[in-house]
C-alpha cells in the first residue's frame, strides 16, 4: 500500500497483512535457497543481485518458485568452500535469532531489490518496504531455518536423494531418451546429501547459540537486578530486621525530610 516517500523517490510502503505474509514467504523460500545452494533467486548471502524473474505469485496470491535447481558445493574440495558457506550461515543465523527486531544487511539486499530492481533485468517496485519489511523477511527466514534444522539429518536427505532418483530413473528410462549414457545421471551430481547436511547443522548451531546467549543475558540482567537491589537496601538503612529481611527502610533526603519504605515498596520502586 502506498505511503510517503522514501530517498532516490521510492515510496514508502505500507505493508498490510498479505504483504508481510508475501515478504516472510520470500525469507522461508531463501533458507530454503541455502539448504539446495541455489542462488539464482533472492539476495542474501550471495554475492549477486539475484533473478526475482525465478520468483512469481500463483492464482491465490501465494509466492511461487520456478528452477528451484540444487548446486550443491562438494564436501572435499580444496579451501573447503563448503564449510566457510555453513560458517557464513552459523552467523547469520545467530545474529537474525539473537537481534530479530534489528534489520540485517545482508536481508536488506532483497530491500534494495525490491526497490530499486537490476539495471537491464527487472525495474523494481519503487516500493520502499523499510525496515519492518525486512525484519518479516528475517522472520520468514528463521521459520525456515527451524524446520530444517528440526527435521533434516544425514539419513533423511540421503532418504530424499534415493527416493528422487528412483523415480526419475522409472520416468527416464520410460521415455525415449533412455540410450543416451550422458543423461544417466540425470543431473544428481549436483546433490550432495553430506553437504545439505552442513547447512542443516549449520542451522542448528546458529540457533543454539542464539539460545545459549540469550539465557546467558537473562541470567545477567538477574543478576544486575540482585546487586542493583541490595545496594538500593544499603542505601536505605533498615529501622529494624525480622529474620534477617529488612522491614521498614528509611532514607535521609534532606536535612528536614525522611521518607519511610517498606519492602514491598522498595521493590516496587526499583
Amino acid at each position: 500500500a502506498p505511503g510517503g516517500a522514501a530517498p532516490g523517490g521510492a515510496a514508502v510502503a505500507r505493508l498490510h497483512s498479505a504483504g508481510r505474509e508475501h515478504l516472510r514467504q520470500m525469507g522461508r523460500v531463501i533458507a530454503f535457497d541455502c539448504l539446495i545452494f541455489n542462488w539464482d533467486r533472492l539476495p542474501c548471502v550471495w554475492g549477486n543481485n539475484g533473478n526475482p524473474g525465478n520468483v512469481m505469485f500463483n492464482k491465490q496470491d501465494n509466492l511461487g518458485c520456478i528452477d528451484s535447481c540444487c548446486m550443491h558445493i562438494g564436501v572435499d574440495l580444496p579451501n573447503n568452500p563448503a564449510q566457510k558457506f555453513a560458517d557464513r550461515l552459523e552467523a547469520l543465523v545467530f545474529a537474525v535469532a539473537t537481534h530479530p527486531s534489528e534489520p540485517q544487511p545482508d536481508f536488506q539486499k532483497v530491500q534494495t531489490l525490491l526497490r530499486d530492481g537490476i539495471p537491464s533485468l527487472y525495474d523494481g517496485l519503487m516500493y520502499d518496504i523499510n525496515d519492518d519489511g525486512v525484519i518479516e523477511v528475517q522472520t520468514g527466514f528463521l521459520e525456515m531455518v527451524r524446520i530444517i534444522a528440526e527435521s533434516m539429518t544425514l539419513a533423511k536427505l540421503e532418504s530424499v536423494e534415493r527416493d528422487l532418483f528412483n523415480s526419475t530413473q522409472r520416468i527416464y528410462t520410460s521415455s525415449e531418451d533412455h540410450g543416451h549414457v550422458e543423461f544417466q545421471q540425470f543431473g544428481f551430481q549436483c546433490i550432495i546429501p553430506q553437504f545439505g547436511n552442513m547447512v542443516a547443522d549449520a542451522f542448528r548451531k546458529g540457533l543454539a547459540a542464539a539460545a545459549e546467549a540469550s539465557a546467558e543475558d537473562a541470567q545477567a540482567r538477574v543478576e544486575s537486578d540482585r546487586l542493583a537491589m541490595r545496594v538500593l537496601t544499603m542505601m536505605l538503612p533498615s529501622s529494624h530486621h525480622h529474620h534477617g529481611v529488612p522491614g521498614k527502610l528509611k532514607r535521609q533526603h534532606s536535612q528536614h525530610s525522611v521518607m519511610m519504605i517498606d519492602d514491598e515498596e522498595v521493590l516496587q520502586v526499583w
